[in-house]
């Protein structure tokens, strides 16, 4: 189970800043598997309709709030996850790739991966954590 550490400001890692200070969202390759929630075949996007889509996909499922400033420092898990977003916007790194995962966005997890999270944005994150052996 992920736990939220202190908040503190996101490190560069080398990406070059915008003049606002923003970085520029980071276009995902094929090394990171996200699944997009698609409405017509999905549905409206809850909690509840994320969470069904992904009990038929064999995942056991659990709902986190995280704050603005959370910030979870590269772990790995011991199970198949798959981090699914409903609102806010959440950073991740993995597999030496980076995005931020939208509404919608479920991002596949492999059992012992090492990964880092964090939220992005002054929104909260609705999070559907699941989990598969």
């Amino acid at each position: 189970m992920l736990r939220p550490f202190q908040s503190r400001p996101l490190a560069t890692n080398g990406h070059k800043l915008r003049e606002d200070g923003s970085r520029p969202r980071p276009v995902p390759t094929a090394a990171l598997k996200v699944e997009k929630w698609d409405e017509r075949r999905d549905g409206s996007l809850s909690k509840a309709s994320v969470a069904e889509k992904l009990r038929k996909q064999g995942y056991t499922t659990n709902f986190y709030t995280f704050n603005p400033g959370t910030v979870f420092p590269d772990h790995s898990h011991q199970c198949h996850k798959k981090d699914s977003i409903v609102s806010g916007r959440m950073l991740f790194r993995m597999k030496g790739e980076e995005i931020v995962l939208q509404p919608g966005d479920m991002l596949e997890v492999p059992k012992g991966a090492t990964h880092y999270a964090a939220v992005v944005g002054a929104d909260p994150v609705v999070f559907v954590d699941a989990s598969k052996k």
